[in-house]
């Protein structure tokens, strides 16, 4: 496609930017994908109910909703099983431009090119294998640019009811 999406990675802090163009064959909006590269250990995720990136408002502009993906190495026909969800946004506090873009583990889905297949359960044992975390544009099914600054957050006692 030609949708397309850059990073710049800071000290404690990442800038995601791109642009979803329209798939001319599918008369259908792309999407652009962010995913941390090779295979990382983030076992520490068996530990949590969710995960979650703190964005900075006002230096973002990005679609809704954002998907949060992870694959923890479960191949189905061969093929990496992504685990995603659509991210849920809150605000931190009220005098702050930082807001959390936050998914609950049971609120991820098994999908291997975006059609749902059948997977592991998200449960400690399937998330101590992940190795990807990542974020997509595609969940939003929107043509636009976008610019995200985010920091990423395991969240271990996320309140739901907050």
């Amino acid at each position: 496609g030609t949708s397309h999406s850059s990073k710049l990675v800071g000290p404690d802090r990442l800038t995601w930017t791109g642009e979803v163009e329209t798939v001319s064959f599918l008369d259908a909006p792309g999407f652009c994908n962010l995913q941390t590269v090779g295979l990382q250990d983030f076992s520490a995720l068996a530990d949590t109910i969710g995960i979650s990136f703190l964005v900075d408002a006002s230096k973002s502009d990005w679609l809704h909703p954002m998907g949060l993906q992870i694959e923890t190495g479960y191949r189905r026909f061969g093929i990496a099983v992504v685990y995603s969800a659509p991210s849920v946004q809150k605000p931190i506090d009220e005098d702050s431009d930082i807001v959390e873009l936050y998914a609950a583990w049971e609120d991820f889905t098994a999908s291997v090119y975006g059609q749902d297949v059948e997977a592991p359960a998200l449960d400690a044992t399937e998330l101590a294998k992940t190795n990807m975390v990542g974020m997509t544009t595609y969940l939003s099914h929107q043509q636009a640019r976008s610019m995200l600054s985010c920091s990423p957050s395991l969240d271990e006692s996320h309140d739901e009811t907050a």
